[in-house]
């Protein structure tokens, strides 16, 4: 059985870049590669972004929370080929139940206990042999290190920390890492830290300089990406019509092309730290 290379995309905060940072990432990775996005958390960002007007339909299939319960889960393709705009694109998504994994986060330590829970997805051979099918899995992380952090770092080979910019975006960053060395003693799996992106970077805004002082005192040089993801309107536009970045403007101009299509030299900062 093939075994995929899985990153988790995990920060204990909120509001980062999470979801938008998974989805570009992940949209670049499947121009050469079967890539799959698993959207493990209650808000169910992925899917809310490129399917908004069908999200109720996707929420009633077999989502992650199916596979939460030992059940039959169905991966979805995420674009027809009018929407590839000739792009051969192999993004598929694993999408979430904003109900059942609310209910599933009390439910599930009450029911199996904090041991089996953090390894229970881990343990689903369905599961598993869903994942076979493809090269790159990218886990989109809900805020926090509850039990579906948890599970994903289990089932992770790889961690990404997005990371936007600002004193209060730094705070628990080292909560975060001293967790998965918790887990790697725990669990016995090992996940590799493959280092922080920072996202939404605003040259104009004060006190960057003391952001990255602060950052450097947290991460080693290796540890931080070399490729920064700016702040751009282009990208809220992306959002908004529900894809990612290069299906949405298939960089027309130079401009775009060589500032804003970050998202292909982190993919071969991925590849080079795996």
């Amino acid at each position: 059985m093939k075994k995929p290379k899985i990153i988790s995309m995990v920060n204990n905060k909120g509001g980062v870049g999470k979801t938008f940072l998974t989805l570009n990432i992940a949209s670049s990775f499947a121009d050469d590669y079967k890539t799959l996005i698993i959207d493990n958390e209650a808000q169910n960002n992925v899917a809310t972004t490129l399917f908004s007007e069908f999200i109720d339909i996707i929420e009633g299939g077999k989502t992650i929370a199916e596979a939460y319960e030992g059940k039959d889960c169905e991966i979805i393709k995420v674009f027809d080929d009018e929407k590839t705009k000739g792009f051969n694109k192999q993004l598929f998504l694993l999408p979430s139940n904003r109900e059942k994994m609310k209910r599933f986060e009390i439910e599930l330590p009450a029911k199996f206990g904090n041991d089996k829970c953090k390894v229970l997805l881990k343990l689903n051979e369905f599961l598993r042999e869903k994942l076979s099918e493809f090269d790159f899995v990218f886990i989109d992380c809900p805020p926090g290190l509850n039990v579906f952090t948890y599970n994903a770092l289990n089932l992770s080979d790889y961690v990404i920390i997005p990371l936007k910019p600002g004193k209060n975006e730094l705070i628990g960053v080292e909560n975060l890492l001293n967790t998965l060395d918790d887990i790697q003693k725990e669990s016995g799996h090992k996940v590799k830290l493959l280092g922080t992106i920072i996202n939404q970077y605003d040259e104009s805004k004060k006190l960057m300089g003391q952001f990255f002082d602060a950052l450097d005192s947290i991460f080693s040089e290796e540890m931080i990406f070399n490729n920064i993801v700016p702040y751009s309107i282009f990208y809220e536009r992306s959002t908004w019509e529900g894809l990612p970045f290069d299906l949405k403007f298939n960089f027309t101009t130079e401009k775009l092309d060589t500032k804003y299509n970050v998202f292909k030299r982190i993919k071969k900062e991925i590849l080079d730290k795996i």
